[in-house]
């Protein structure tokens, strides 16, 4: 078990098991999630109920944002894909975490683990698919965005008219001065994002959403004002949903794609 210096939860540190979840009482409210079922010990079914992102302190001298996943469970668990992404390491015998990019470690506490709820998957083996979806995990944990250390060959590119427009940075409290650090760090992490030097710049906009937490988003007023229409048509519904009658099997494309370097 380690305690979050932030929260002052206590998690377990489990790495039998393929995600990180929160307890149920962090999103009461919510409903039971369709997209993601997970499995426990002997096959035992886990209600999922969305996603929150927390930032853990573990004392070892840097903060720890994941996506958790807010699952019916009795207690906070860091899983193998929390460990795997922030190069921790689990040190059985002396009951410590080591920090695999600072070499610093943090104590934790043995304790007697509920077997229904730890050893958490997502996929059985005994399941017809569990072969080849086990090769590919970042395709079943949600927690693990697929990336691509590939050069795309597509790019997006925005057709403009004049100069470079831009606007100056907006204030924000030091609530949501946090908050929009942290998403952004996070982003950062996991290559979505990165640091630009362009002459365009468009103000950050928090916007709450229906859970109470914040999404960042963008204000680009201005550069849609100059932004040239892309008068391609957009298909209708009906003529999608057409090409969907008797289908039994879909496939959702991913496409990925880059701003050209001469666009805004």
């Amino acid at each position: 078990m380690l305690a979050d210096r932030i929260s002052k939860l206590r998690f377990l540190v489990d790495t039998g098991a393929d995600v990180s979840v929160l307890p149920k009482y962090y999103a009461p409210k919510a409903d039971s999630s369709n997209e993601l079922l997970l499995l426990a010990a002997y096959g035992t079914k886990i209600s999922t109920f969305g996603r929150k992102r927390p930032t853990l302190d573990l004392n070892l001298r840097r903060t720890f944002t994941w996506p958790f996943i807010i699952a019916n469970v009795n207690q906070p668990i860091i899983g193998v894909d929390f460990l795997k992404h922030f190069n921790l390491l689990v040190d059985v015998k002396s009951g410590c975490l080591i920090d695999g990019i600072t070499k610093l470690t943090t104590q934790g506490k043995y304790t007697n683990t509920d077997l229904l709820t730890s050893g958490i998957s997502i996929l059985l083996g005994d399941s017809e698919f569990y072969g080849i979806l086990s090769q590919f995990t970042e395709l079943t944990n949600p927690s693990q965005p697929t990336r691509n250390n590939k050069l795309t060959k597509v790019h997006h590119f925005i057709e403009t008219t004049g100069q470079p427009v831009f606007s100056r940075p907006r204030c924000l409290s030091p609530e949501l001065l946090k908050i929009a650090r942290q998403e952004f760090e996070f982003l950062m992490s996991q290559g979505i994002v990165r640091p630009s030097s362009s002459p365009w710049v468009s103000p950050l906009h928090m916007v709450k959403k229906s859970n109470g937490e914040w999404r960042p988003c963008g204000d680009y007023r201005r550069l849609n004002a100059i932004t040239i229409p892309d008068r391609y048509p957009v298909p209708h519904i009906q003529d999608c949903t057409q090409n969907f009658f008797n289908k039994t099997i879909f496939f959702h494309p991913r496409f990925d794609e880059s701003l050209s370097p001469d666009s805004c």
